[in-house]
């Protein structure tokens, strides 16, 4: 176990996009630390089209394997200079 990593993704909200996330999140050990999404007022059936942007935490060793069961690209987060 090398340690723990954050990194960014984007789903669609669909059931079954949600359902691999989630299987892979259970599966890797990793968890969701943050979530953002402009359907919050929305049905479920309408939130199917919308995206999530997510924010992960998992072992570097597990990276692929995550990308490989949820069928996202897991991106290192943009960093911030303050001058």
């Amino acid at each position: 176990m090398e340690g723990k990593t954050w990194r960014e993704c984007k789903i669609r909200m669909s059931k079954n996009k949600m359902a691999d996330l989630l299987y892979a999140v259970i599966m890797c050990n990793a968890k969701i630390t943050s979530t953002f999404t402009l359907g919050k007022s929305f049905t479920r059936l309408q939130n199917a089209f919308n995206c999530a942007d997510l924010k992960i935490e998992i072992d570097e060793t597990h990276i692929k394997k995550f990308e490989e069961m949820a069928g996202v690209t897991l991106i290192i987060p943009q960093k911030a200079n303050v001058n």
